[in-house]
């Protein structure tokens, strides 16, 4: 049958809770051995200048080199900030 994107996602609990017949169950890992983590992770940690790696590029990125992502925490907006920045044109371009 065929359904509409929601009716789709909607319609698998893994990925719409509210479709779940179970939601008091506990669910099982897709893979064996997969579970939450035992410890936290500090996001504040990850707050720093990222290269970017591998890019499908949108159209302002057509060109773009030195590509990078700088993750900032804007404690009076509870916000997360994004940078991006590359060099237009060759490695050592504008």
């Amino acid at each position: 049958s065929r359904c509409g994107l929601m009716g789709c996602l909607c319609s698998n609990p893994l990925l719409c809770p509210a479709a779940d017949p179970h939601p008091d169950t506990p669910r099982q890992p897709f893979l064996p051995g997969l579970g939450p983590m035992q410890r936290k992770i500090d996001p504040l940690r990850l707050m720093v200048q990222w290269y970017v790696h591998a890019v499908i590029p949108t159209y302002p990125e057509v060109g773009a080199y030195n590509e990078t992502e700088r993750y900032d925490w804007d404690a009076a907006r509870r916000r997360f900030t994004v940078t991006f920045e590359f060099n237009s044109g060759s490695f050592d371009g504008p």
